[in-house]
């Protein structure tokens, strides 16, 4: 029905290696929500979701795209001029946190071939310098 009306439908999307990150922070401070009780590493985590196919992961570890259709305008989360355009008002970031999270090369390698279908789609380039 959203979808039938005349107004433009948009979803807020990130950069998938910024969206691993603060996904990795969020389950090391929440783990227990997410009932991933030791997946205090990057390592671990990335095992996690690579054994785990996207269809039967929790909804915060799937691929944007799952989420998106082709009639949805895409507006990358850092793009303040259109969030602002569309939504009238900044998107608040209240899960802050500070920690630095450091990829490797190959740390940056899996999360690329996990969410390989969100650079695709999405228009992002792999990093290699992330």
């Amino acid at each position: 029905q959203a979808f039938k009306n005349n107004y433009t439908n948009i979803a807020v999307v990130r950069n998938p290696y910024d969206r691993f990150i603060s996904m990795f922070k969020d389950v090391k401070r929440r783990g227990e929500i997410f009932s991933l009780h030791d997946h205090d590493t990057v390592d671990k985590f990335l095992s996690y979701l690579e054994k785990t196919p996207n269809r039967n992961r929790n909804l915060h570890f799937k691929t944007q795209k799952s989420f998106l259709y082709d009639n949805v305008k895409c507006i990358d989360i850092t793009d303040e001029d259109n969030l602002h355009l569309f939504l009238n008002h900044p998107i608040p970031h209240k899960n802050s946190i500070d920690d630095k999270v450091v990829l490797t090369d190959d740390m940056k390698q899996r999360v690329y071939e996990l969410y390989e279908e969100d650079f695709t789609y999405l228009g992002y380039t792999k990093w290699l310098k992330y």
